[in-house]
Order: structure tokens, then sequence, then C-alpha cells
């Protein structure tokens, strides 16, 4: 049995002559790299298959938006509705 789930990335454009993903969340052009790939199969598998609503997602987040001392990011935060 095949498993493997089939992620959808996000569109790709150039910009500099480099290539980067539309990011649906921040909804700009982030460069691609192997990195931000992992992260849009993330968000994409958050989106698709387990059907986060866009909103409740935050990528990129510094860590003090949240109380903590430090000046490192999540990757991707998600928020609840209430």
């Amino acid at each position: 049995m095949n498993t493997e789930i089939e992620l959808k990335l996000p569109p790709i454009y150039k910009r500099l002559g480099k290539e980067c993903y539309l990011d649906p969340i921040r909804k700009k052009l982030i460069y691609i790299t192997p990195e931000e790939t992992v992260r849009q199969e993330v968000i994409s598998y958050l989106l698709e298959v387990l059907k986060v609503p866009e909103e409740m997602l935050v990528v990129e987040q510094y860590l003090s938006h949240y109380g903590i001392n430090t000046k490192k990011r999540a990757d991707i935060v998600i928020h609840s509705l209430i």
C-alpha cells in the first residue's frame, strides 16, 4: 500500500534571477532553499491534509512575540481560533 501524500508546493516566480516560492501565509516571495522547501511542504500538509485554516498559521515568528526572551524564531506557529 502506497501511503505517500503528494504535496503541492506554492507557485514559483523569479526575483532578481533567482527562483522564489509565493508563500501562501506570508503573502510574499521567498527564495527557494532546501529549508524553505521543507517549510512549504509542512505548510501544504497543514493546509491541504489536516485542513488547518490559513488564518491560524504564522510563519517565521519571533519567539519574543510570545514573551520568550530570545531573538530566535519559530518556523511555523499554529494559533487557536479562540
